[in-house]
């Protein structure tokens, strides 16, 4: 019987329950070389596989901590026989049932002493939230570099750069808009300036931070709980857990509001990211001279916290003197003034209104599938359009709680086919599948060149603007009955909660290819992303005279395309025009609910 089955019998597993779990060995055998050496200059340390076997001599010298008398023991060596060590991995596997050996190599026999351990590290574990491969490869890295493999497994040498992808699948990729912020997928272009360029002026836009669900989608997850709740039954299988789970929304007055608890909290995304971003373009403030810099943020109070929270990262212990916190009304009568422009005209809604309120026009069987797993499993009559429902709920518990055992209720296939399904709406009610939506992107985009400001804002205000922009629109609509795989629409990419983008002016000196001058390069969600049709510059940068020409020779007008009436604003002028008094800096008293309160 293996050491791994002898293990998994103490825990009252099958015989292979660790077993199966492998596949290639990482490390077969290494050669350690311990000379002569004093206790108090020995290192320790615990082996980060799941279990080291060390073949022994009669030099001896190997030591293993003992937790309750508090003191090394020496291991007796008896030569020809086998020490194993419960690694890293056996930890992590058996939640800490068994641990990880703390042990040293004390050499004192004043000759040289060599250890043949062989580490049992093996790849393809599927126990979440980390593979065996996984872990052991990024220990491997940390410590040693990355190996190169012949074919037959052995290490024949460094590698510089991993083959392996480590990120194939991230579900936060895939739950539209819901969930918490997450990188965009990079180019592998440099985020930072190119070696001749630096930064002289930004221009920032960027969503809300992570919150609780709205009032009408939190209505509709309280009537999905209580009809499930309704049948009385007791929950086996993926929906066990619904037995002890408790509804992440404590009371109807945090819905609509950023999250305050958990890793993903939405304030706490806001502040990182001002803080990330004083670092980043701090430089930019050196020539204000005390002058109080405008903050602009739509009406929302959660938007408004966002700003605020952002504002003292980014400006720290003079956030309260340095800005000038202005609140921009959503209210349609200012027209072109306004971070959430609305948009008069008679539009083609005939693809978002089947999108948002005909679930058959979804045409993808995942979701019937997942419903027909969970109905033979439970006794539950789930439809597919229930299970769009109840996927939703996931992304939202994690933005409060920080995990969701909804995410273990669906198959990686039905969370692309959700993503998807986000894709669409976004593309046809708030994208380039709608006219109107470039017109209103467009007036943030005319306004781009300006000035530097930081400006949060709603989901459905910034998409248009990246529609406006074009520089992620397909090349024909999406496709409503099929998933269109390599789709540059991907909300998860685009704008997840907290996401934002960044127009950077470049100043440039003279390269072999490029003259000096200005260029402007754009970054969303901290992922540089150039133009197909202009590119020349540092860094795949556009001329500042090219881009102004590309983004002003593709946008229509807003006034007229929306029909805007003349007594409204015909152009943005709140950047030119703000107040300084930093009276909204923080808020009078103590937040109301989300859901009711704008300061305008």
């Amino acid at each position: 019987m293996g050491i791994l089955q002898m293990l998994a019998r103490t825990l009252d597993l099958e015989d292979n329950a660790f077993i199966e779990f492998c596949k290639h060995l990482v490390a077969v055998l290494r050669l350690l070389y311990y000379p002569p050496q004093e206790p108090d200059v020995t290192e320790l340390e615990r082996d980060f596989s799941a279990e080291a076997i060390l073949l022994q001599d009669t030099t001896g010298g190997l030591q293993v901590w003992n937790k309750v008398s508090l003191e090394w023991i020496d291991v007796t060596a008896i030569p020809g026989a086998y020490v194993v060590n419960l690694g890293n991995m056996m930890m992590r596997w058996t939640n800490d049932r068994y641990f990880s050996t703390l042990h040293r190599v004390i050499n004192k026999s004043g000759k040289k002493r060599f250890s043949v351990p062989c580490e049992n590290a093996k790849e393809g574990a599927k126990n979440p939230p980390i593979t065996v491969g996984e872990w052991m490869a990024g220990r491997y890295a940390d410590t040693y570099g990355t190996f190169e493999k012949n074919t037959i497994g052995y290490d024949i040498g460094l590698k510089q750069y991993p083959q392996e992808s480590r990120d194939s699948f991230n579900v936060l990729k895939h739950v539209g808009g819901d969930g918490p912020y997450i990188q965009r997928e990079s180019y592998g272009i440099s985020r930072d300036p190119p070696a001749s360029c630096s930064v002289d002026q930004i221009i920032m836009i960027k969503r809300h931070g992570e919150r609780y669900p709205e009032v009408e989608t939190g209505a509709e997850f309280e009537e999905l709980l209580k009809a499930l709740y309704s049948t009385n039954i007791t929950f086996t299988n993926e929906l066990a857990f619904l037995n002890d789970w408790t509804y992440f929304v404590p009371d109807d007055c945090y819905l609509e509001a950023e999250t305050t608890t958990g890793p993903y909290a939405g304030l706490a995304d806001a502040y990182n990211q001002g803080a990330d971003y004083a670092n980043r373009y701090g430089h930019l403030l050196d020539g204000y001279n005390g002058s109080v810099i405008p903050i602009f943020t739509s009406g929302y109070d959660r938007v408004i916290n966002t700003a605020r929270k952002f504002g003292e990262g980014f400006f720290g212990y003079n956030y309260s003197t340095s800005v000038a916190l202005n609140v921009i009304s959503e209210s349609a009568n200012q027209g072109a003034d306004s971070l959430t422009p609305t948009c008069n005209s008679e539009k083609n809604l005939t693809t978002c209104a089947a999108l948002t309120e005909n679930f058959s026009m979804f045409d993808f069987p995942q979701f019937d599938l997942a419903a027909a797993r969970i109905n033979n499993q439970t006794g539950l009559n789930l439809t597919g359009e229930y299970i769009l429902g109840l996927m939703q709920l996931a992304p939202y518990e994690l933005n409060a709680r920080g995990s969701s055992p909804w995410f273990n209720v669906f198959t990686a296939d039905e969370w692309v086919a959700f993503g998807y399904v986000n894709d669409l709406i976004y593309y046809y009610c708030y994208g380039p599948g709608d006219a109107n939506m470039l017109a209103v992107g467009g007036v943030y985009v005319n306004a781009s060149l300006a000035l530097l400001n930081q400006s949060p804002a709603h989901d459905d205000n910034i998409t248009p603007i990246i529609a406006a922009l074009g520089i992620l629109t397909p090349s024909s609509d999406l496709p409503t009955d099929s998933i269109a795989f390599g789709n540059p629409w991907s909300i998860g990419n685009i704008m997840p909660m907290g996401g934002h983008l960044t127009i950077e002016r470049l100043s440039c000196e003279a390269t072999a290819v490029s003259d000096k001058g200005s260029y402007v390069r754009l970054v969303l969600n901290e992922a540089v992303v150039p133009y197909q049709s202009c590119q020349s510059g540092p860094g795949f940068s556009c001329p500042l005279a090219n881009y102004t020409e590309l983004v002003s020779a593709s946008l229509p007008n807003y006034v007229s395309n929306c029909n805007i009436s003349a007594s409204y604003p015909q152009h943005l002028d709140f950047w030119w025009n703000y107040n300084t008094s930093n009276a909204l800096n923080y808020p009078a008293g103590p937040l109301g609910c989300q859901a009711t309160t704008t300061l305008i």
